[in-house]
């Protein structure tokens, strides 16, 4: 048997209206006034002569902190704003483009448009060449590479640092410039 850790659809985050359950409540009216410590029932009709809900924002010893407001419109524009967070969080990602020192002119090329494709769509990249055997006794090939490639792309992007030498590894960071 499998058990689900979401919590079910009819359960809120906050309670609304009649499920506050306090004599007393600290009201914010809908302009974000704050009211002070009111009875629960005065609050109630504050909000219905609004036609707003009364919604509970955080849980106190004393007097619950409740808000009037549109409780739809509040779970719409939270909802938005956790979708434009999770979107713009996508774009800190970073690409991975790995190559040989040994690459050809032609199959660098390629790699030099790959890279600059994730550079316009936003993406920082990581350039790493691999060496294999003994290619490591000739880390000037992969520089000149480097090199190559941080002056194809100057116009898009700016390294981090020079490129690092990482065990049988060089490492080229490349930032996008934001226009």
């Amino acid at each position: 048997m499998r058990i689900d850790k979401k919590k079910p659809n009819n359960v809120r985050e906050h309670k609304i209206n009649k499920e506050i359950r306090s004599k007393f409540v600290f009201l914010i009216d809908k302009e974000g006034n704050k009211i002070g410590n009111v009875y629960w029932s005065e609050a109630m009709s504050k909000a219905e002569e609004d036609n707003m809900d009364l919604v509970q924002i955080a849980e106190n010893a004393e007097a619950p902190v409740c808000k009037i407001m549109d409780y739809g419109r509040f779970c719409f524009e939270q909802k938005k704003s956790k979708k434009k967070a999770k979107k713009d969080q996508k774009m800190n990602e970073k690409k991975e483009i790995k190559m040989n020192p040994a690459i050809s002119a032609n199959d660098l090329s390629v790699k030099i448009k790959k890279i600059m494709e994730c550079l316009t769509e936003g993406y920082k990249v990581m350039v790493l060449c691999v060496f294999k055997g003994r290619q490591i006794d000739y880390p000037e090939i992969a520089m000149k590479m480097m090199e190559e490639i941080i002056s194809a792309t100057k116009d898009l992007a700016k390294p981090e640092s020079d490129p690092k030498l990482d065990g049988k590894r060089l490492i080229l960071n490349l930032n996008p410039i934001k226009k």
